[in-house]
């Protein structure tokens, strides 16, 4: 259950980053010097899988920050791991390298106003989360003729939410329309998301009747 839980937690990165507009909000501006996207900077990832904590082995690492235009590489190393005959063939061939390590980019937009995210390496970005949104906005986007929607269902400004040794503000927005590969494996995504920290949280709701939790913790915090 952990194997398939980590190569689960794999395509979620790679889809999920990747899959709003709020009439159509555009490119975020605001500020890109931001501390969470220097280059080299690598975040921690914490996976409860229907109530276990999961062992893996997996960096987020940022590698260029084009003016907020900020990539990650992500690495799964799974050829030491002892279901490793299992596990890397799943990995899809265009991600994995030579040593047959899920070894792969994801690009997202990172400013001081939100965070948007590129799918299919699209020029056009779509909304993962604004700051200042209010409960009840929505981004929207068209994907083949069928239309992404991800809502704000949180943003009260209070300290609330655990992350390392702090309590901070997050934006909560839910997703429950996704690309047809997305949608084979979830039924609904959260997300939360702070100003300072970037993305710190995802849940998702999976076909399967469990529930994925994933805390991301930037190095910089620690």
């Amino acid at each position: 259950m952990k194997t398939f839980t980590k190569t689960l937690w794999m395509s979620l990165i790679a889809l999920s980053v990747a899959s709003c507009k709020k009439d159509d909000l555009g490119t975020l501006g605001g500020d890109t010097d931001l501390p969470l996207t220097e280059v080299g900077n690598e975040s921690s990832i914490y996976i409860d899988y229907d109530g276990e904590d999961v062992e893996q082995d997996l960096t987020l690492t940022v590698v260029r920050n084009d003016n907020g235009d900020v990539t990650y590489k992500v690495l799964v190393d799974f050829t030491g791991h002892p279901d490793s005959a299992f596990l890397v063939p799943l990995i899809p061939a265009n991600l994995k390298d030579a040593q047959n390590r899920a070894n792969f980019e994801v690009k997202l937009r990172i400013t001081s106003e939100g965070i948007q995210d590129y799918i299919n390496n699209s020029s056009k970005p779509f909304t993962l989360v604004k700051y200042d949104s209010k409960v009840g906005d929505t981004y929207a986007y068209e994907v083949d003729g069928k239309t992404l929607t991800r809502t704000v269902t949180e943003n009260n400004g209070l300290n609330e939410w655990p992350l390392g040794f702090f309590n901070i503000k997050t934006v909560e927005v839910q997703q429950t329309t996704f690309n047809p590969v997305m949608g084979a494996l979830v039924n609904k995504m959260k997300y939360r998301a702070n100003h300072k920290f970037g993305l710190v949280y995802m849940e998702a709701e999976l076909k399967n009747g469990k529930t994925m939790e994933i805390e991301i913790v930037p190095w910089f915090l620690l």
